[in-house]
């Protein structure tokens, strides 16, 4: 089960032929968080550290938000679950205690870079409730 057939059997509660995610939404998500911003910022921080210091809350907050999916959709599985467990959240937590630990932030809780990651992962659910309600609205 991939991303869109999760979200819309599971946490919609819809059937999966109803298209409320488009494979093409899916697709070009991924391709410009994943494979084109994250890594073009984690090359701007060897310019200016500042660029990529969002990123391990970016990660750590997704592999939350893959743990709150799986208790929502009441299921041990989800897409990215896994990965959230073995890696988001194991290396964003020791990378923002590393980043603590070298002077590059100072409090590792409350700081831009901790806004930045949250408010990107936030941005992703509210993308979601707003695809769902144009879709029930229409149908």
């Amino acid at each position: 089960m991939g991303l869109e057939s999760f979200f819309v059997t599971r946490i919609y509660g819809l059937s999966k032929d109803e298209a409320v995610l488009s494979d093409n939404f899916v697709f070009y998500l991924n391709i410009l968080l994943i494979w084109i911003a994250l890594p073009c910022f984690g090359l701007l921080s060897i310019i200016n550290y500042g660029f990529g210091l969002w990123i391990p809350y970016f990660s750590l907050f997704a592999g939350v938000a893959h743990i709150v999916l799986s208790i929502k959709a009441r299921t041990i599985y989800n897409p990215g679950l896994i990965v959230s467990l073995s890696l988001n959240i194991p290396i964003g937590i020791w990378s923002i205690i590393y980043l603590k630990h070298v002077g590059l932030i100072g409090n590792p809780f409350l700081n831009p870079y901790m806004l930045v990651g949250l408010a990107i992962n936030m941005a992703l659910p509210i993308l979601g409730v707003t695809m769902y309600r144009r879709y029930k609205s229409a149908h």
